[in-house]
Formats: structure tokens, sequence, C-alpha cells
């Protein structure tokens, strides 16, 4: 690899960013118990000796353990940390009674009655919980945890299929780490029977042929990943080309104007209306950065920086108490009937909810700032080190510690006070955003442009203070669809709907923090005045909002608009969708298309232009735009008239 991750203890928030962990630890990640089934459980049930027959409980703890102890360590919350790193050491106490094998028992051997369905995802558990444990063992160097998970893969058969091929990820790090050859023979073993699975997800042909990707959006991140790690144990470019190629094919396909791959369960297009699941957001920030790190292409990092600073405020509630588990750029209600995704359509998943059907987001939504704010600081092969995203933080290497002040994504002004311990020659380079016009450096030192970074190579002694700003404009882009968004530096921004916000506690799940059911009480029916815009420059308003950043909004936009006639919600009382089949038992459960009836509402697509203009009424007014990650009812995705 060209670039590495640092330790997840070398980054500390501060800031909004400290500010947005200590709502995760007050509400969801801090007290997971309190979304009910399947968290309420006395331990997590890694920690436990008594199994379940669904591996979904493990898959949906793992994500919560891997999160919280990344922002445990981040936030320096110590009562967290304890409690995550006893499920983990307990963890592999259990493993020792069990001739090494990490997880339950009935899911180490396939069943006689398991489907090809449910064989794809026997290992998969493993392949999210031991993110956790290789996190933790770069922390503290604990052999103990290195020789489990050596000794786990050592005493277990692995299956090839489905995501359960995701071991490769922790095969090539143990791999890389002790230079024993069976585990990357094992990885190569496993990716290259993989390629000839009875029902491939993301093969050679896949990527490269023009039939469009028709799979579930998680499993194509997590397997996506795959290609630049297998380059990395291996140096073939085969396997780096290979994954290039597709996801290059993935983002023309589906990369929605939030940043984050459309995922309705299964990937589809990106238009406004299209949606992704909350964990689409984890898993495609944690793909993107292996192929950074194989190929040092800032482009990778333009699309983590978008996800994480728009999507992912907005999919939760600001207190971080609930979720969405899907959410579209444009969502005019979110209600028990209001889901327009087509596998759960007229259903309650684009609700503000502490729990879930399927509970993955719940425990997923715990690893995405997190991982953001651990991926603001890189180093390259030779121990150069690269500030790649922005946002207020610290970073401290033992040698060289840099603080980080800024106000960024909201200022586009950077404060970097580098500090050294002794004096000593280190090479710290600045990403240029690919939205960035222009930047001024404030500095003594000499400074080059490199691979589209800002470098400064030199002698570091006692304190001293770099000052980077990035200018950049409003732009108004044209959307798929043909209607039109803004975007500001790394910001997109949108109409925010007022709404009624209907709080109350589900007995479903069990769980105790407050669900939201939202509809809209304004007009939100409008087209953007194309013809005025293009006749004098977008201005930005800064606002000296004070209080969280994600509830308070710093930066405005006013446009001219006017509303349009019939573009309303959609109301049906018949719905198709995907439910469980009641025939089939738990572990080869699987959904079935079938046709509700209810009553349901639903955010409609956006009208075309001449639709839009033939439907006009009223007088051009000025909206007011803000930064999407602040919106819960949103436009941002508008028709426009020319």
């Amino acid at each position: 690899m060209k670039f590495t991750n640092y330790p997840v203890n070398f980054i500390k928030a501060k800031g909004w960013t400290a500010e947005y962990l200590d709502r995760q630890n007050n509400g969801i990640t801090g007290n997971i118990k309190k979304c009910g089934e399947p968290f309420d459980c006395e331990t997590s049930v890694w920690a436990t000796k008594e199994e379940i027959e669904n591996w979904y409980p493990y898959e949906q703890h793992a994500y919560w353990i891997d999160g919280a102890l990344r922002c445990s360590y981040e936030s320096s919350n110590e009562e967290l940390l304890s409690n995550i790193k006893n499920i983990i050491y307990t963890s592999l106490n259990i493993a020792k009674d069990r001739n090494g094998y990490i997880g339950p028992l009935n899911f180490k051997l396939p069943k006689e009655n398991a489907t090809e369905k449910a064989l794809k995802y026997y290992h998969w558990p493993q392949a999210v919980y031991f993110r956790a444990l290789m996190a933790e063992y770069e922390v503290n160097g604990d052999k103990k945890i290195l020789d489990a998970l050596i000794s786990h893969y050592k005493n277990t058969p692995l299956l090839y299929s489905g995501r359960n091929a995701c071991n490769i990820e922790c095969l090539a790090w143990i791999y890389k780490l002790t230079n024993d050859s069976f585990f990357k023979d094992k990885a190569v073993e496993i990716f290259e029977n993989y390629q000839t699975d009875t029902e491939p997800e993301l093969t050679y042909k896949n990527l490269t042929d023009d039939i469009p990707f028709n799979i579930h959006g998680v499993t194509i991140c997590e397997t996506l990943k795959l290609y630049p790690i297998m380059y990395d144990i291996t140096g073939d470019k085969k396997y780096l080309n290979m994954g290039i190629a597709g996801l290059d094919k993935l983002i023309e396909q589906s990369l929605m104007v939030d940043g984050v791959i459309s995922s309705e369960e299964y990937v589809s297009g990106n238009t406004a209306i299209m949606a992704h699941e909350t964990c689409d957001i984890a898993d495609f920030t944690w793909a993107l950065d292996y192929f950074f790190n194989a190929t040092g292409n800032t482009k990778y990092l333009d699309i983590i920086e978008r996800m994480c600073l728009n999507a992912a405020p907005a999919v939760v509630m600001p207190d971080f108490t609930a979720l969405q588990y899907f959410s579209s750029p444009n969502q005019v209600i979110a209600k028990e009937n209001s889901t327009h995704c087509r596998y759960t359509k007229g259903s309650n998943t684009m609700s503000y909810l502490p729990y879930g059907n399927a509970a993955c987001c719940i425990g997923n939504v715990n690893r995405i700032m997190p991982n953001y704010i651990n991926k603001l600081w890189h180093k390259n092969n030779i121990g150069d080190i690269y500030a790649t995203l922005y946002g207020p933080c610290e970073y401290n290497d033992g040698e060289l510690s840099i603080t980080e002040e800024t106000q960024y994504p909201f200022d586009f002004k950077i404060i970097f006070t580098v500090q050294a311990k002794h004096q000593t020659k280190r090479k710290i380079s600045f990403r240029i955003p690919a939205w960035a016009d222009s930047f001024t450096i404030d500095t003594d030192a000499k400074y080059t442009e490199e691979h589209g970074f800002i470098c400064i190579e030199k002698e570091w002694n006692g304190k001293e203070t770099i000052t980077l700003t990035f200018s950049a404009k409003p732009i108004l882009k044209n959307s798929s669809e043909g209607g039109a968004f803004v975007d500001y530096g790394p910001l997109l921004f949108a109409f925010d709907i007022k709404k009624t916000d209907e709080t109350f506690i589900s007995p479903r799940h069990k769980a105790t923090f407050l669900s939201h059911h939202m509809y809209p009480t304004g007009n939100w029916n409008y087209a953007l005045r194309k013809d005025l815009i293009q006749k004098s420059e977008i201005s930005v308003t800064k606002n000296e909002n004070q209080g969280y950043v994600w509830e308070n909004p710093k930066l405005t936009i006013k446009l001219p608009a006017i509303k349009i006639k019939n573009w309303e919600t959609q109301k049906t009382n018949s719905v198709e969708r995907y439910v469980y089949s009641p025939d089939d038992s738990v572990i080869n459960s699987c959904f079935v298309y079938k046709t509700i009836s209810g009553d349901f509402e639903m955010t409609p697509p956006i009208p075309d232009n001449k639709t839009a203009k033939e439907n006009a009424y009223g007088e051009t007014e000025e909206i007011i735009l803000i930064p999407y990650g602040l919106t819960k009812l949103r436009i941002s995705v508008f028709p426009v008239i020319e």
C-alpha cells in the first residue's frame, strides 16, 4: 500500500468532531441497550457461550463494538472503552474452549439444511467483528489478540461464497504482521474460489461488462475492497486494476448527490429519490479508503468527505438517539407509511427510529464518524504524514503533535499547530480538495505541490503554525434526471422543509429512545428560477449562530424559486414490496414480493423541466438553503425553469 491508517488512539476529536462523538457517547453508541432487540441482552452476543440460530445479531453487535471502540479512543471515553475491551477479551477466553474458534459454534460448519444464500453469511460476522480486534491490537500490541486470530483461522474450515470472502481482510492483516505464507495462500485460495461461486456477487466478469450491477449495496462495498487488499499482499496489479474498473462502474451507475451509492437494498440508479441504507455510508467509506491507500488517488477522499459531511449527519437525529434505515436526497415525508424504496415501499424504514426490522444500521451508524476522524490523517510507507481529510482534531505520534483548529466544512480556513518533541526532519502534506478553486498558505517554510497535496519537508523544532485557506464559489450543478442542486465546497445544500415531528416510544423491539415520524407543514414544491440565477452570482451568507454546528446553520444560500402545481406527495392504497416468506426457517429466511394494502403517502420524483414550467404559479420568491447535513425533510435536487 502507498498509504496506511494510523492506530485509532493517534487522533483525538476536537471542536465539533468532539461534540459529535460526545453525542454518540450519550446516545446510541454509549447506550446501545436502549435500542432494544437485539442489543438489550445482558452482555454482547460475542461475550457469551449462549448461541443464537440467526447470524444477524452477531453482525449487528460487531458493527457496534467496532464503532464504539473507535469512538471511545477518539473521545477518551474510558468507561465505554473498558466495556468494549471486556467484551473482546471475554470472547477470546471463550474461544480457548472451542479449539480457537471465535464466535458461535453453530456457524462454524455448514448445516445440512442450509441454502446457498444462508451459506454466504456463515463467517461474515467474524469479518466485521475482527476489525475491532485488529484496531485494539494496533493500539496496545497485545499478543493475545494476534495469537487468538491466528488460532481461529488455522482451526476453522473457511467458506468461500458471498460475504464469507470478506475474511480476506483479516487474513491479509495477519500476513503483513507475521509474514506467515499460510495467511496469504489462504486469502488467494478464498479469492479465486470466490470468482467461481455458483452465484457470484462481484467477479472479474461483473466488473468490466456493460450490465448494471444488481448487487446488495453493503455486499458490493465489502467485496469490492478485497481487490486492493489482494493487490497489497500479492503485488499483482490485475487485482487493483479490476477493482478500479468495478469501482468506476459503480460510481457511474449509482453515485448520488450526497456522495453515497444508491442501495434500495440492491444498487440502483442515482436520481433524487433513489435511496441508500445508512450502512452504505459506513461501508463505502471503508472501501474507498482501501482504494486511496493502494493508489494515492485523492478522488476517493473527495467522495468520503462528501458522504461523511452531508449524508452522515443527515441520517441521524442531532442527539444521536434515532436514525433512518433508508434515506434520500429528496425526502418530504418520513412516517410509518412513507418509504418510497422498492424493497420496503410504504413502510417506516425512512422514519427516524432507534430500532430497525433489520438492526444492521443501528450498529453500523456508530462506525461512520469515528472512521472519518481516524482517516483525517494517513502515513505513507516511509512514515511521511498526510492530512487527507479535514476537521478539528489533534494528531500525536509521540514525536510530533499537530493540532488542527477549524470550523471546516463551514469555513475553509484551517490552522495547524505543529509541536516537535525533539528536532526532527519530517514531511507533512495537506490534501487539495477537488472542489477548491485555489488556496493560500501562511508559513515560512517552502512547499511544493505533489499529486494533489501541498507538501512541506523540513526540520521541525519547537512550535510552528501553518494556516491553510481554500477558496470556492457556490455552484449550481445539473442532476442526472435534469434537475439542479447547489454545492459550496464539500457541502451540498438543501431546502429545509417545515415539519411536524411526532415523537413516541415504540413498544416494538423494546427500544426506549424516542421514535420520530415527520410530515411537512410548509411548502416544498419549488422549482429554481435558473434563468434568474444565471444573471447573478450565488452568494453565501455566514451566520454567527452559536450551538451545535449540525443543528444551527452556519451558512445559508438564497435562491429565486417558484411553486409548481401538481407536484405533491404520492398517495395510494396499495404498494408492492418485499416481505419475509413465512414458510422458511430462520436460517434460510428469504424475501418474496407481495402486494400490500393500506394508506400510503410517499415522496414523489421531481417533474421534468417542461412540466415544471407549464405548472409554475404565483410570484417568484427567495427560498433559503442550508447545509444538507442539518436537514431531515428536504429538497436538494430541484426542477428548474430555464
